[in-house]
């Protein structure tokens, strides 16, 4: 690897789902609401750097950090 590649930094997303509501509804979003996901709870989450999924992972919890352990690079 180029040393120089070490320096520059990427903003990477884990996506969790995604879903579509009615902008009344986004408008009216307060604490406690829900908002139903494509995905189910047994699905593993994307992580997106733009718009670009470059692997798919799973939830863990390391010292109260919740992290994404890579299950498949893309």
């Amino acid at each position: 690897m180029d040393i120089r590649t070490n320096k520059i930094k990427v903003e990477v997303k884990a996506v969790l789902g995604e879903a579509k509501i009615n902008l009344s509804d986004f408008v009216n979003l307060r604490k406690g609401n829900v908002i139903k996901l494509n995905r189910g709870c047994e699905n593993t989450v994307s992580l997106n750097v733009g718009d670009v999924t470059i692997a798919t992972g799973e939830i863990c919890e390391n010292n109260q950090k919740l992290e994404v352990e890579i299950k498949e690079k893309l």
